[in-house]
Parts: C-alpha cells; structure tokens; sequence
C-alpha cells in the first residue's frame, strides 16, 4: 500500500518499496509563508506613561578620554500599579558613541522583579 502524504510546506510522494515496507522521496519544497512571531503585545496606550532617564556615570570616553555623542536610546517598559491606578514605566538608557575608538556606553539595565516580566518593583 503506497501514499500520498502532504506535510507542511512539501510534497511526498510514495516509491517502490526495496527492502521496507515504505520509502518516499521530496519532489519539491514549496516557499513557506513566513510565520508571524507571537511577541509580547505592546502595553496600552491610553495608561499614563512616568519616564526615568537613566544616564551613564560619565560621558567621556574611557579610552580617550573624548566626549559621548548620543546615537540613539533602549525604551523598555515596566506595568505598575497603583491602588486602583495603573501606569507604565518608560526606562530610557541613551546610548552614547565615541567617535574615536568606535564605542558604546549606556546605563546598565537593573535586574527584573521576576526573569522576562513586565512588572515593576515595589518601591
């Protein structure tokens, strides 16, 4: 008894068999949809958002000693809550660059409450 078997994204079919009892070979791989990643949903909108700007210790160069050019800054997000208030808050860490040595320095990030959480610690 020989099948035909679709699998996801490829075309099987059955061959003679030679010593078992089936073999299939590929004709051909057909182009997959490219799958959409089911990340974390942004926070809403509407929530109040309460910025903290978290600045290196210093913006010169350990290298050189130059001055830090901005290039660009990380926006994570934290939900909190409030008895009967809930908010968000928008960690900003600037990323500076030496244009010299070729170099990135920003705060460093503080460990979460919970590995991978979106929650806040309690002050």
């Amino acid at each position: 008894m020989y099948r035909s078997r679709p699998l996801a994204g490829t075309f099987v079919t059955a061959c003679k068999p030679l010593f078992c009892a089936h073999h299939f070979t590929l004709d051909y791989i057909a182009d997959a949809t490219p799958r959409t990643r089911s990340g974390r949903q942004t926070l809403p909108e509407h929530l109040e958002r309460v910025d903290v700007r978290h600045e290196p210790d210093s913006c010169t160069c350990s290298a050189c000693q130059s001055d830090l050019v901005k290039i660009g800054e990380d926006v994570s997000e934290q939900m909190d809550i409030e008895p009967a208030r809930f908010f968000v808050i928008r960690h900003i860490r600037p990323q500076y660059a030496c244009r010299q040595y070729e170099t990135i320095t920003a705060a460093p990030v503080a460990p979460a409450v919970i590995d991978g959480s979106l929650a806040a610690p309690v002050c």
